[in-house]
């Protein structure tokens, strides 16, 4: 995906990382036009579609069947696809594949969903690159917040 952001993009993100380097966002450091911005978010955009729910139900049964869990009744079993189902659909497809294919190969035990949410949030550069793209679109308000102050300042 990175290979088709316009180049002014990929070279003005850089990656903000907390002290085990991971990434936890990106800034805008150098100039970029506004059109290669929005070009930038709408690729991003193009490559976070959600997977279908049917296919994220597949891969559900499949890590189920792969790893341990404790007994539970068929309602909450229910509960439980139907709340996974919901929140995976907000994530990018490959993504979701990526999380629910690995993890019976690095724990036997089933999933809560934090520990999902913290395997996809960590893999997730994406919405990362996107958020600080937006930010730099947003309009400065400094000006505007200084301008009410002073007139409150002057009544």
């Amino acid at each position: 995906m990175q290979a088709l952001l316009p180049p002014s993009a990929i070279s003005a993100l850089s990656e903000v990382v907390d002290r085990d380097f991971n990434v936890v966002g990106y800034s805008l450091e150098a100039p970029c036009p506004v059109d290669d911005i929005k070009t930038a978010i709408a690729v991003i955009d193009q490559f976070s579609a959600p997977l279908p729910t049917n296919e994220i139900t597949k891969l559900l049964a499949k890590m189920f069947v792969k790893t341990k869990r404790k007994a539970d009744d068929q309602l909450s079993q229910d509960l439980m696809f139907a709340a996974y189902r919901e929140e995976l659909s907000e994530w990018p497809a490959d993504l979701v594949v990526e999380v629910l294919t690995k993890w019976p190969r690095q724990c036997m035990w089933w999933p809560s969903w934090h520990e999902l949410f913290e395997e996809l949030s960590w893999r997730d550069k994406r919405s990362k690159m996107k958020a600080a793209l937006e930010k730099k679109l947003a309009p400065d308000r400094t000006q505007s917040v200084i301008n009410q102050a002073m007139k409150g300042l002057k009544a």
